[in-house]
């Protein structure tokens, strides 16, 4: 069963928010869109494996995606974990064309492509610190361990993958996704054993979600971009110019005539992902182009959003219950 689903990357997010704050000729903007092209690939090779997630039968797995969990003073990630009551399983997965060479010495990845050789941090590590971290912070909640698999996935089917030593680490701890079951099924051999009760599986969900703390704020901006840099006010969703008018409880748009009921939805997750982690009246008036902050309240009311502190001392911010207008 699918207890966490995959969302958009926060990073995809937070690239798009640029694109539309950003003036159209600044020259930061071919960088963005380069990199938003690569990020959206990669999610795009995670949504693949989908596909093979829909095999696992629903009464005995149960997946989340995208956790993002506080360990001390520091977060740890993990793209997908699924977890049973035989074994548990951290995947990362890998969306990059080209030929991968794994360099057991000195423990790196490189790839090859197009006559050009490229180096990456080796994903072994990498889930090898979450497996780490994982554990150290599942016995800090009081949960009962089962063993813990790790598995990085290629979700492009032309990468090849290439090894410097024999078969070894590697050949158990890397496929691409049309082994991902495959692989399972192996584990499923090894752990015949129930480590886990059902009421210890409730537990683990519960905790998983409630420990689950998603990014919602950019800070520093990436490509060195400063806030002064992007454009304030409510973007048309028609023509895509940008202060809209707040007249008869609508947004009008100047430029081109159109209205909107919720156009400044999208300007507040704007706000959120690249100016500031909260919002106060005030600072929604000045960020909205609006002068009354009886509207300003009105506007925030409406948005559903977590609140700190009263009066003038109040803070808003983000709340899972708040969704912009895409």
């Amino acid at each position: 069963m699918i207890e966490k689903k995959r969302s958009i990357p926060f990073r995809i997010q937070v690239d798009e928010a640029l694109l539309r704050r950003l003036p159209l000729h600044h020259p930061k903007r071919p960088e963005i869109e380069k990199d938003l092209a690569k990020r959206k690939a990669g999610f795009s090779g995670e949504q693949n494996l989908d596909y093979y997630f829909s095999f696992l039968p629903d009464d005995e797995f149960s997946i989340y995606h995208d956790l993002r969990i506080q360990n001390g003073n520091y977060y740890f990630q993990i793209d997908t974990f699924i977890l049973s009551q035989n074994f548990a399983l951290i995947l990362e997965v890998k969306n990059i064309s080209g030929t991968i060479y794994f360099d057991s010495v000195f423990r790196q990845m490189i790839r090859e492509k197009d006559g050009k050789e490229e180096g990456f941090s080796d994903p072994l590590s990498q889930v090898q610190m979450q497996e780490i971290q994982l554990k150290d912070w599942a016995v800090k909640q009081h949960l009962l361990l089962p063993p813990i698999e790790t598995l990085i996935v290629f979700s492009n089917p032309a990468t090849v993958l290439k090894t410097s030593s024999a078969p070894g680490i590697y050949e158990k701890k890397v496929c691409h996704s049309h082994r991902l079951l495959q692989k399972i099924k192996s584990l499923q051999k090894i752990y015949q054993k129930n480590f886990l009760s059902k009421k210890d599986m409730r537990k683990w969900n519960r905790v998983l979600l409630q420990s689950d703390t998603p990014l919602v704020h950019q800070d520093p901006l990436p490509f060195d971009l400063q806030t002064a840099e992007l454009l304030t006010g409510v973007q048309c969703p028609v023509c895509c110019r940008y202060r809209m008018r707040r007249q008869h409880k609508k947004w009008y748009c100047p430029h081109c005539g159109a209205y909107s009921k919720d156009a400044h939805k999208q300007a507040v997750n704007d706000y959120f992902l690249l100016f500031h982690p909260f919002l106060t009246n005030q600072k929604l008036c000045e960020y909205l182009h609006i002068q009354s902050p009886d509207l300003s309240k009105r506007l925030l009311a409406g948005l559903k959003l977590s609140q700190d502190g009263d009066n003038r001392g109040r803070k808003y911010f983000y709340s899972s219950t708040f969704t912009a207008n895409k």
